[in-house]
């Protein structure tokens, strides 16, 4: 009786053993595990501060588009403007080369300086 609770004790002794043993291995496994957590902790900060750079280029680039936009608009005016004088010189071109044709009679100016004195 007494030397199957010893065989019973030893053997259990055993088991606590290989227990221990699991223990210590799977400490070892959730060291591990720590240290690359910390690894990726070092990442995710290190990505933080490259999208903390590039957010400031696009920012930076957003700016540049803006001005860009302005520059665009103020030569857009120049253009038009150009245009307008394009258009005018082309009437007043046209108009003196068909000037002739319009040969107002003397006496209609008479007329009109007398109509008008201020002229």
């Amino acid at each position: 009786m007494v030397e199957e609770l010893q065989h019973h004790v030893v053997k259990m002794l055993h088991h606590v053993e290989e227990m221990q043993h699991y223990v210590v291995e799977m400490l070892h496994h959730v060291v591990e595990m720590q240290h690359h957590v910390v690894e990726m902790q070092h990442h995710v900060v290190e990505m933080q501060h490259h999208v903390e750079e590039m957010q400031h280029h696009v920012v930076e680039m957003q700016h540049h588009v803006v001005e860009m936009q302005h520059h665009v608009v103020e030569m857009q005016h120049h253009v038009e403007e150009m245009q307008l004088y394009q258009v005018m010189e082309m009437q007043h071109q046209h108009y003196h080369s068909h000037r002739p044709n319009f040969r107002i009679p003397v006496q209609i100016l008479r007329r009109e300086v007398r109509l008008f004195p201020w002229h």
